[in-house]
């Protein structure tokens, strides 16, 4: 198992009843082994997944939003400019988005 933060990923999943056991990696955890010093540079960006994936693979993260987000309905009905991440059991039930997920 593979993780970016472990210790809180686990404690949400742990917080809705599912309790995650065996071996685990932390790239975030890591990364601070690999470069401890990735906070204190001026263009940084830290131990981000957004920040590791920039420097270490030359590409960029793309959001969840960007490829799961549906436009929020407004009032009226009509679609907002504002995105919206469904819940993930619908995202790996639909089959427009199960590929992806």
């Amino acid at each position: 198992k593979a993780w970016h933060n472990y210790g809180f990923d686990r404690h949400v999943l742990y917080n809705e009843g599912i309790d995650c056991q065996g071996f685990y990696g932390d790239t975030m955890h890591m990364a601070r082994l690999w470069d401890s010093s990735r906070e204190k540079r001026a263009n940084g960006g830290g131990y981000s997944l957004e920040a590791l994936t920039r420097d270490l693979l030359g590409r960029r993260k793309v959001p969840m939003k960007e490829l799961f987000g549906k436009p929020r309905r407004r009032k009226d009905g009509s679609e907002g400019k504002v995105l919206e991440v469904p819940d993930v059991r619908t995202l790996q039930r639909d089959p427009h988005t199960f590929g992806a997920w």
